[in-house]
């Protein structure tokens, strides 16, 4: 099946990079000379992606504005000859269809994918998170799940696997091998060394299929970083 919508959740308050996220969203923090939004966006319609809905928070209007063109800028580049910048600040309005839904409070991912369903409506989706990001010119790293999503038409989660101390800033994962495809058993948001399942955690990258929506509604945890956990597992 063919997978062109993705969604990326930009409406939280991004603490664990405070007091640097504090003005500036944590999306929009360089990474030489672009910003992690942008990087995303580029590895998105790499892997055929479309159409993009971001789910804004307040205070987040840059986010939009380096999406977006400024006539201002284009005209002083052009005018004084500086065709090579006028392409690089342009070339993310060329690359997706755009859409925007504003969240009015930081509720968690999970309530905030809830706003996505009609975007979505019955296809699967890729949902990015920036907090990780991952560079391979080659494949990107959307381009691999949707590619492992075609084979099994099941949820997809990208993950990785990092050292003992670091699990407690992630979701953990226990899994289980399937003739050579590994389910998750388990997901475990942020434990202690002790209690973590593995080292495999969760990067924020995701394939979904609809039925999402209806877990996270049917979900009773009241924990906000641990609803969306929940609902995976």
């Amino acid at each position: 099946m063919e997978i062109t919508k993705a969604v990326i959740p930009l409406g939280g308050y991004s603490t664990r990079f405070l007091p640097a996220s504090k003005s500036i969203p944590k999306e929009m923090f360089p990474v030489v000379d672009k910003p992690i939004l942008q990087y995303l966006v580029e590895e998105l319609a790499s892997a055929g992606i479309t159409d993009i809905l971001f789910l804004i928070g307040r205070g987040r209007e840059t986010l939009l504005n380096h999406l977006d063109k400024n006539p201002e800028l284009d005209d002083y580049l052009i005018k004084n000859g500086k065709f090579d910048l006028y392409d690089k600040v342009n070339i993310q309005s060329k690359l997706a269809k755009y859409h925007y839904i504003r969240c009015y409070e930081a509720n968690g991912v999970a309530n905030a994918l809830l706003l996505a369903e009609n975007f979505v409506g019955s296809s699967p989706f890729v949902v990015l998170f920036g907090d990780e990001m991952f560079y391979n010119k080659k494949v990107s790293a959307t381009k691999q799940m949707i590619d492992e999503f075609n084979k099994t038409n099941k949820n997809i989660i990208g993950c990785v696997n990092v050292k003992p101390e670091e699990v407690y800033n992630y979701g953990v994962i226990e899994t289980e091998n399937k003739n050579g495809v590994n389910f998750v058993k388990n997901m475990v948001e942020k434990p202690s060394i002790e209690n973590s399942p593995s080292t495999l955690v969760s990067v924020g990258k995701y394939i979904l299929t609809k039925d999402i929506f209806e877990k996270i509604r049917n979900n009773k945890v009241l924990d906000r970083e641990k609803n969306f956990t929940q609902a995976l597992s």
